[in-house]
């Protein structure tokens, strides 16, 4: 053998062991093995009902305990029926369901179910479960008990994350994703957990269950859907499911995802359009101006994890309109984030195409191979439609994880929202999950902050652990004396433990001259100070004021228009506020 064909062979060898260590890791999911996904099967047709379903060790369907009429599958109590699984057996798959369960209601939905052999020899059908279980009142569950077994849970292995269960009584969207070895629980719109089936955290995490008794449990390469018959009131309606076939794209070229497959951080409540911060068709009584504003993707951002040298997009917004005091960037374009050495840095911007909706551009480029924990923001001030991440064809991307901890609301004005902020990332409230770690939620709405009713009584129903209220510079002296109380007492009524915090307004600097302005904003302050004091004369506990001393500065040059801060207004800012927030909130437990 020549010296070449023996470098040629060597090279050779080396490639291919490289390639086959890339391909087989079990910690990521490479571009290469894109999934391409099937027809949807509609697993609750009335009229292959018996043809999809069996009842567990038997041939047939079950003749009590399980009734299909008008769409809906109804679990009677009682385990009448037993647990009935799919006659066929999937691998990679995509399932779609929404659940109601009754009162106090325990059951779950199992996956790759197959017969599985215990240490005593016996047989039984058995695979990982997606638990279902009311939250609020089960015994086991309820008070936030066992996480471990609660809704959306991998049972007994995996806590769901950042979830949004809607209680018994109300229906509730869940997804099930299977790719390989990959594994994700969604619930409500948002991806709660995600696991690698063959990675030794999972075995460990068996090893110290039950489940330890069976070889190789959630390891098989396929099997069956089950729904359990556990004794309790279930129903189950657009139960669907579709294959997710590997195929094997060119090399070369940019492979995109969906948003909707990765991580979306600073969601509020579910809604049907993932990118809208609330649904409008659900609180119909808004004021028109508020519902234009909260249908924006103001707060909303994508993580993700890749290796990818280079990092692209694809999206469409509502319409193209900019503003004359705002970047489009800032407006409907998108910023990129990556951490570097435990801290979120820029890396990028997606600009938007004038005039048009849609757009594609590379956001970073020329970066090293290692992997890299993304965050990309969404745009301030329109509605994103959709939103796709292109990585290298012989690079892998995931679903990152949530990377902020608990829940801070904030309700407020155009400031909230982010005007007049360079790009989406450089609005304070996301600059404030950045660097505290805590998850502040961006409810702004621009010149729309005005206490209204509705406004108040949706952000009652609104989960949080503490709650801002900057809602002072679009309320007029009158509307504050008139609202903040029914707001304040609204908030302490539904969540009594959560602490509120009021924010004056800040200086608009345009008062430097205007005289209407300065009195106007000093009015607004002062009635805002008199129903804090009010109220905690009146006893309402766990409330705190931030006055607005010297917000941006004394020079008058933190704003793009007298009024709303530039970065640098928001970086004086948040010099302010940050600190007097983070006490408050380290004094009622609420930490990362």
């Amino acid at each position: 053998m020549s010296s070449t064909t023996k470098f040629n062979f060597i090279y050779a060898s080396i490639a291919l062991v490289l390639w086959g260590f890339v391909a087989l890791s079990p910690k990521m999911v490479l571009a290469q093995d894109t999934y391409k996904p099937g027809q949807w099967e509609d697993l609750l047709d009335e009229g292959k009902l018996e043809q999809n379903w069996t009842r567990v060790s038997s041939s047939k369907f079950p003749t009590k305990g399980w009734h299909l009429k008008d769409g809906i599958l109804t679990l009677e109590p009682g385990r009448k029926g037993r647990d009935i699984m799919t006659r066929k057996s999937y691998e990679n798959f995509e399932l779609e369901f929404e659940f109601k369960l009754s009162d106090s209601a325990n059951t779950g939905i199992k996956y790759l179910v197959t017969e599985l052999r215990d240490q005593k020899g016996k047989l039984s059908w058995n695979g990982p479960e997606y638990q279902l279980i009311d939250d609020d009142k089960h015994a086991s569950v309820a008070g936030g008990k066992s996480p471990e077994t609660s809704t959306a849970s991998l049972y007994l292995l995996y806590v769901p994350e950042g979830k949004t269960f809607l209680g018994a009584g109300a229906w509730n969207k869940g997804r099930i994703i299977v790719r390989a070895n990959m594994v994700e629980h969604w619930l409500n719109g948002v991806r709660v957990l995600h696991y690698d089936r063959s990675s030794a955290d999972f075995r460990e995490r068996v090893a110290s269950t039950k489940f330890k008794q069976y070889e190789n449990y959630g390891e098989t390469k396929s099997g069956r859907v089950l729904l359990q018959d556990h004794n309790d009131g279930a129903q189950f309606r657009n139960v669907r499911i579709r294959t997710l076939e590997r195929e094997v794209v060119q090399r070369g070229k940019m492979t995109y995802t969906p948003a909707e497959d990765l991580t979306l951080v600073g969601k509020i409540k579910p809604t049907p359009k993932l990118f809208q911060r609330v649904d409008t068709l659900k609180y119909a009584d808004l004021p028109a101006n508020v519902k234009k504003r909260v249908v924006h993707s103001a707060g909303l951002a994508i993580s993700f994890v890749t290796n990818s040298t280079q990092i692209t997009a694809k999206w469409c917004t509502m319409g193209t309109t900019t503003s004359a005091t705002m970047t489009r960037v800032a407006y409907r374009g998108m910023d990129l984030y990556i951490k570097k050495n435990g801290k979120w840095v820029y890396a990028g911007v997606a600009r938007p195409r004038s005039g048009e909706e849609c757009a594609a551009t590379t956001i970073a480029r020329y970066m090293d191979d290692s992997e890299k924990e993304c965050l990309l923001y969404l745009p301030l001030y329109n509605e994103a439609t959709s939103v796709s991440i292109g990585v290298e064809n012989d690079a892998y991307i995931r679903a990152g994880e949530q990377p902020f901890k608990k829940r801070v609301l904030i309700y407020g004005s155009s400031i909230v929202q982010g005007a007049a902020a360079s790009r989406p990332g450089m609005a304070y409230p996301a600059r404030l999950s950045r660097s505290t770690g805590l998850n502040f939620l961006n409810l702004g709405m621009g010149a729309s902050a005005k206490m209204e009713k509705p406004v108040v009584d949706m952000i009652g129903e609104m989960e949080a652990d503490a709650y801002i209220l900057d809602c002072v510079p679009n309320s007029t002296p009158e509307e504050i004396t008139e609202r903040t109380e029914y707001l304040v007492r609204t908030i302490r009524e539904k969540h009594p433990d959560a602490p509120i915090i009021i924010m004056q307004s800040l200086f608009r600097e345009s008062g430097s001259f205007n005289l209407r302005t300065r009195a106007k904003v000093q009015q607004q302050n002062e009635n805002i100070l008199k129903e804090f004091e009010k109220l905690k004369q009146s006893g309402v506990e766990k409330l705190y004021f931030i006055p607005s001393d010297e917000f941006m500065g004394d020079d008058h040059e933190g704003s793009v228009d007298g009024t709303h801060p530039t970065d640098l207004g928001f970086d004086r800012m948040l010099r302010v506020i940050e600190p007097r927030i983070m006490k408050i909130l380290e004094e009622n437990g609420v930490t990362g």
